[in-house]
């Protein structure tokens, strides 16, 4: 499961740049960073959540790839209208690299607004048959209860804590009940993964607001399957007691940069 463990990589090894473009490529990185300090430290102050973006047209390509290269892979990778975009975690939890289509953008929120907007699509409920075909014996409950719990729920809310889960593994599903509950869910067009101690895969499902969690151990050994009804899923957002780590380890990494260009480990002599 997702740890938001800070992973940045030290300025001075990120690699493939001549000294000149190193340099350059420091430099606006640099400031880049330190307006996205600046909106942190805002977002703070205010006491309210984060949102900021950056297109990157003031970035070169060079400085683009030096970028992400310091900072780093985080644990989320999600894939949104069916593979047509993707937000990756940085080292950095709560900002993300988000592409859509050609168009790369440095992002900072809990969760980027573009999948907010993605996961709020799909059917409004699930569609009950008239009459249960033969041979189910768990799904129709199953499938009622989570009906009635999408009909409680509040799908305005990005979680900060667990959500009740329905574990598949431990309901009495016969594999004609398994295939009519994932049947009558159907697949929806985001998917999340996470990486950390074990594999975790979440897919959103047909349903707006019901997802389907997977997480699996080193050997592929489902260790959880289960349903979930949110906004979205809590492990796929940064927590709001995630900023002040950020921050400061953002600030760390400005500390880095400029130190390295001052004393000439980065770009030579200075």
């Amino acid at each position: 499961m997702k740890n938001h463990e800070t992973r940045l990589r030290t300025p001075a090894a990120v690699t493939g740049l001549t000294a000149a473009e190193e340099s350059a490529a420091a430099r606006q990185t640099l400031r880049l960073l330190k307006s996205l300090q600046n909106a942190l430290k805002k977002g703070l102050a205010d006491g309210n959540d984060v949102h900021w973006v950056d297109d990157l047209a003031q970035l070169t390509p060079d400085a683009a790839l030096f970028l992400f290269q310091t900072l780093g892979r985080g644990e989320v990778t999600l894939h949104l209208y069916g593979g047509e975009a993707r937000a990756d975690e940085t080292g950095l939890p709560g900002v993300w690299k988000l592409k859509i289509g050609p168009q790369t953008s440095l992002v900072a929120g809990r969760i980027p607004r573009c999948v907010i907007a993605a996961v709020s699509a799909g059917d409004s409920n699930i569609t009950l048959p008239k009459k249960w075909p033969a041979g189910l014996t768990a799904a129709p409950a199953l499938l009622t209860e989570l009906k009635e719990a999408l009909y409680r729920a509040d799908l305005s809310v990005v979680p900060e804590s667990a959500v009740p889960q329905w574990d598949l593994l431990h309901q009495p599903l016969s594999p004609a009940d398994m295939n009519f509950l994932l049947a009558a869910l159907g697949s929806g067009k985001t998917t999340a993964e996470i990486s950390g101690f074990a594999k975790t895969r979440i897919d959103s499902t047909r349903v707006k607001g019901l997802w389907r969690t997977r997480v699996f151990n080193n050997q592929g050994k489902p260790l959880l399957d289960a349903l979930s009804v949110t906004l979205i899923p809590p492990e796929i957002p940064a927590g709001l007691d995630d900023w002040p780590e950020t921050l400061k380890a953002l600030s760390s990494l400005i500390g880095w940069l400029q130190s390295d260009l001052a004393t000439g480990r980065l770009g030579g002599a200075p």
